[in-house]
């Protein structure tokens, strides 16, 4: 405040000065609104990491697969895997050999599809998407894993559709419950 007058200091601007705070010439002048737009930002970058967090909490999750040598569509389910985050290695057999590990897994003939994942002891057999395998390491119930038999179209992987498939649990037991089910062949499950 200035001597001699009797004026109240605003409360809308706050005033840095010491080092650091000086551009050559006045003091910083941080204003409050500017504050607050910047801790908005802060929320909102903050909420949307939040959000992406869902499906790339997996990061770094690694999904070994076998498949067949090219097999485009099983290509196409590694880089959506890839693209949530998980690290995949992918191992071409021959058809007689991924046939035998599938059903040394646990899973029943009409269960599979064209390629076999393993993630932190669980099976991923086929287009499973990866909100579902993320989901299924948040909850880790007792199973053998997710399939999402035979090869549907817009399932990742298989190009898109707007047919609703879906992708089971598959009971230690072998029988199999419906785990999701995705209308087409975006990542958002129906609840």
């Amino acid at each position: 405040m200035r001597s001699g007058s009797s004026k109240v200091p605003s409360q809308t601007n706050t005033s840095l000065t010491g080092p650091g705070c000086d551009d050559g010439s006045n003091p910083c002048q941080i204003k409050e609104s500017k504050m607050r737009s910047f801790g908005n930002t802060l929320a909102t970058a903050a909420a949307g990491l939040l959000m992406m967090s869902s499906v790339a909490s997996a990061t770094g999750e690694s999904v070994e697969v076998f498949s067949t040598s090219g097999c485009g569509c099983c290509i196409g389910w590694i880089k959506h895997m890839e693209g949530a985050g998980f690290e995949v290695t992918n191992d071409n057999l021959a058809m007689a050999d991924l046939y035998a590990r599938k059903m040394k897994a646990g899973l029943k003939q009409d269960q599979t599809s064209c390629h076999t994942g393993f993630v932190e002891g669980y099976v991923i057999e086929g287009h499973v998407p990866a909100a579902s395998v993320a989901r299924l390491l948040k909850e880790r119930p007792d199973a053998i894993g997710l399939a999402v038999p035979g090869m549907p179209v817009g399932s990742p992987g298989m190009g898109e559709s707007d047919e609703p498939y879906d992708v089971l649990l598959v009971q230690t037991d072998g029988s199999a419950t419906v785990y999701d089910t995705y209308p087409q062949s975006k990542d958002v499950p129906v609840q």
